[in-house]
This record gives C-alpha cells, structure tokens and sequence, in this order.
C-alpha cells in the first residue's frame, strides 16, 4: 500500500492462499473459522475502513494455486506512482 501512497486512520490486511476461487477465499475469510480471534471477519466489517484494495493471483509451489490480498484502509491518498496505476488501468482518482 505504502508503494503507491499514504494511508490515515485505521488499516488492516487480510491474506489467503489455497486452491478456491477469489469469491471462496473471501467467502473463508468472513467465516474465519480457526482464528480464535476472528480478526479477518472483524477487518472486513469494520466500519471504520472506507476503503478496500484487492488483488488475486496464480501462486505456484507447495500445492497452492491462488492467493488473495486484500486491503483496508480509514483514508488513503494516492502518491505520482499511484496516480499513474490509475490511470493505467482507467480508474478515476477520487481525491
């Protein structure tokens, strides 16, 4: 996160990594079954993030085939890297 710009506030990250879809691994980290904690749940319904960043990708090795990232952040603002992913990928700066 820190990469493309500056964060305010609260913000957390959750990961995954197995062999489900994007949607399933989501679906994993909202049921957070066996973290006592339930720390992924509590990131995402946290009503202090207004802002959330995902990324999904093919992993090889040791029998894992995806990961998922996923950010969450109170405030967030982009720096000149950040600005220029936007607008590589037609995404509209909000600030």
């Amino acid at each position: 996160m820190d990469r493309y710009g500056s964060r305010s506030g609260t913000s957390a990250e959750n990961l995954a990594i197995g062999t489900s879809t994007g949607g399933e691994m989501m679906v994993q980290l909202y049921i957070d079954d066996g973290t006592a904690s339930r720390g992924h749940r509590k990131a995402i319904v946290n009503p202090e993030f207004k802002l959330t960043g995902m990324a999904y990708c093919n992993r090889k090795g040791q029998g894992v085939k995806m990961m998922i990232v996923v950010l969450y952040a109170e405030s967030f603002t982009p720096n000149q890297h950040g600005i220029n992913e936007l607008k590589k990928r037609g995404i509209k700066n909000r600030n």
